[in-house]
């Protein structure tokens, strides 16, 4: 046979098309050998793979070359057939790894790709019958593979789709939830001894809180077997607020055990259902790749049949093996290049995790605003370097939100606003800008509104406590990421903070109930006497004064008599908080016991204190109590000022000698001002 010339473009064309057709098929090797090989087994295997690549390749196309001017055209139809027969394997391969993901991780973007690779399927299957309309055989196979596909997506994917919309989400949460809250409280009936017996507002919200979830729980649950568990374990939450100790404790310890049992059983459904689904996927889809397999086999059989006619173009052949040595030794330089990236890209994540980690660590450890917000800053700064951004907090109004904190340099709007001028505060959820020509932008930008930005709400138990602002504008000059890039870290971000808000403001909430009288907000006695001393001590260092003001209302017990003990409630909040409207922010007013109080007056004189005496006498007339609609008249107050050092050097002395002026104010009339 005669030497025939060929077109050395058409040869650089088949090793194109042959290198995409390689390309195409690695995904799915990639994503199994990843979930069971180790790193450097994988490192191996893929040199091994490429210097085997790099072999087949310059084979095939070594044999492809060989082809003469009167073929060339029959190859480009044949190699024609073979993409769209491995596009569509591809397709079948790629609509089963998204389907797989979805069920297991019922997240609604894997339908996406699921939805793309169904629709290129048809495309490619259309285009196939096209190609081999002439192939009776082929037509044949090409009928099955669709028949197979449409077959697999009625019978199994849809349906199992629809199935894991309705999935066990809610009651895993339910569960972890149910369990954390029962932990707790078997702490707490632990730690609390004999404390239950009169009834504690902090455990019977505890045991409310259970019984919630319980409920949340039993009306999720589909598993009659789990059924049963969850309507024991509400049962004996019923009865967590009766009985002894003893009595609590053996509940709450049975309630623990059977939510520990179900929580361990939701995780093994769902490691079950991991499992179940890659094992099916392998062998359902099986018949479909046999038929794109025997269709591909039949075209390289047709091939085969035409390199026997035709055996020359040696000399191209060769130079087309080495170009197509190179080119993949190219790709092998690409792939070394993406497992760098990858490689960064895991390291970047595994830093951001631990982060957040030493940031929840420190945020637990705070025993203060102040601290949490330096730490805060701090960590925020590391995990968006290139971004600015700030923590607004609701007021307990829930009339304005205030900026609290903030880091970088970028616009980051008012200083304080309205919380309904925030959509994810309204809305309850994030609120992302990319485009503020699209999107709506949030009110409390004012005239800085930045190109993009991300309102995060903050938020726990139900409770809007504020919001998070995010913007990737900074004037440092250095690019940053797009935002929906780094919102996973946004969000772990934000969910700290909330939990941090939550439990600052309830340790507030329970240290001002420790040192706070519950009637008229002043401080108690307790506060009193561990504040006096340390007070008394600074004022020795500093060689300062303290002024002491005991005073009591005259005639209180027959103002009790008269009018009735809840009329003298409202008196005694009404003069409380007169009281605390009339102190410098240094002062410290408590209420001493019964009617009588006493009021702490840092670095000040004995004449400013008798001053002071002499003004709280004249605070009175402005005390306008009304119980009932009735009008409880004009009081007048008793009151006794001591000095320190000169009327005493202890806390305990400095209040006995208040004490014997008010005693002399009592005796010498009441409603004056007798120093000790």
């Amino acid at each position: 046979m005669s030497r025939v010339r060929v077109d050395p473009k058409a040869v650089i064309r088949a090793a194109a098309l042959g290198l995409h057709r390689l390309w195409v098929s690695l995904p799915d090797l990639k994503l199994r050998l990843t979930q069971r090989l180790s790193g450097e087994t994988k490192v191996a295997m893929g040199y091994a793979a490429a210097v085997t690549i790099v072999i087949v390749e310059a084979v095939v196309v070594y044999h492809a070359l060989a082809l003469n001017a009167a073929a060339t055209q029959r190859v480009l139809a044949t190699s024609r057939v073979i993409e769209l027969t491995h596009s569509l394997t591809t397709d079948v391969q790629g609509a089963a790894i998204a389907e797989r993901e979805y069920l297991l991780s019922g997240n609604d973007r894997a339908l996406v790709p699921y939805a793309d690779n169904v629709r290129a399927f048809d495309r490619n299957l259309a285009a196939l019958r096209t190609a081999i309309a002439g192939d009776p055989e082929q037509v044949a196979r090409v009928d099955t593979m669709g028949h197979l596909f449409a077959t697999w997506r009625v019978r199994e994917t849809e349906p199992e789709i629809a199935a894991r919309r309705a999935d066990r989400e809610s009651v895993a949460q339910a569960t972890h939830a149910a369990h954390a809250i029962a932990l707790q409280l078997q702490q707490d009936v632990r730690e609390a001894s004999g404390q239950l017996a009169g009834g504690n507002p902090e455990w019977r919200q505890g045991v409310a809180a259970l019984v919630v979830q319980l409920q949340a729980g039993l009306a999720a649950e589909r598993l009659p077997a789990a059924l049963s568990d969850w309507r024991a374990a509400l049962g004996l939450a019923d009865g967590l607020n009766d009985g002894d100790v003893a009595s609590r404790t053996e509940k709450i310890d049975k309630i623990e055990g059977l939510l520990r049992i179900r929580e361990t059983s939701t995780a093994v459904a769902a490691a079950d259902l991991a499992r179940i689904v890659s094992l099916r996927t392998g062998s359902e889809l099986g018949d479909l790749r046999q038929a794109a397999a025997g269709a591909a086999a039949d075209e390289v059989g047709d091939l085969q049949a035409l390199f026997a006619q035709v055996r020359q173009a040696w000399g191209w052949a060769d130079t087309a093996a080495i170009a197509g040595s190179f080119l993949l030794i190219v790709l092998l330089l690409g792939a070394m290049v993406e497992f760098r990236v990858l490689s960064a890209r895991e390291q970047t994540q595994a830093r951001e995790m631990s982060l957040l980690n030493q940031l929840g660590e420190l945020l637990h450890a705070c025993g203060s605003f102040d601290d949490a917000w330096g730490v805060i800053e701090r960590f925020a700064q590391a995990l968006f370097p290139t971004a600015a951004g700030a923590v607004f907090l609701i007021s307990p109004s829930r009339d304005l939100a205030e900026r609290a904190m903030r880091w970088g340099r970028g616009p980051l709007g008012k200083e304080a606003f309205a919380p309904a001028e925030c959509w994810a505060v309204r809305r309850g959820q994030l609120h992302m800008v990319n485009d503020t020509h699209l999107s709506m932008v949030c009110r409390h930008w004012g005239d800085e509104s930045p190109t993009a930005y991300v309102c995060l709400p903050l938020g726990a138990q139900d409770e809007m406590l504020g919001v998070m602002v995010l913007t990737s504008e900074t004037d440092a000059g250095r690019a940053a990421p797009p935002l929906a890039e780094q919102m996973p870290q946004a969000r772990a971000l934000a969910e700290q903070i909330s939990s941090a808000v939550s439990n600052l403001r309830l340790r507030e909430t329970l240290r001002n109930q420790s040192i706070r009288d519950p009637l008229t907000g002043l401080f108690n006695r307790r506060y009193l006497e561990d504040t006096l001393d340390r007070e008394l001590c600074r004022a020795e260092r500093q060689q300062r004064s303290v002024g002491v003001i005991m005073f009591d209302i005259d005639h209180f017990k027959q103002f009790n008599d008269t009018f009735g003990h809840e009329a003298g409630d409202v008196l005694l909040r009404e003069l409380g908080q007169a009281l605390q409207r009339s102190i410098r922010a240094d002062d410290i007013a408590c209420r001493y016991g019964g009617e009588e109080f006493l009021l702490i007056l840092p670095e000040s004189s004995l004449e400013h204190t008798i001053a002071r005496s002499e003004a709280l006498q004249a605070l009175t007339a402005g005390v306008n109590a009304v119980h009932r609609g009735r009008a409880l008249g004009r009081i007048t107050l008793s009151l006794g000022v001591a000095e320190f050092p000169e009327h005493g050097n202890t806390t305990d002395a400095l209040i006995r000698a208040a004490d014997a002026a008010l005693y002399r104010a009592k005796q010498h009339g009441r409603a004056r001002v007798e120093v000790a």
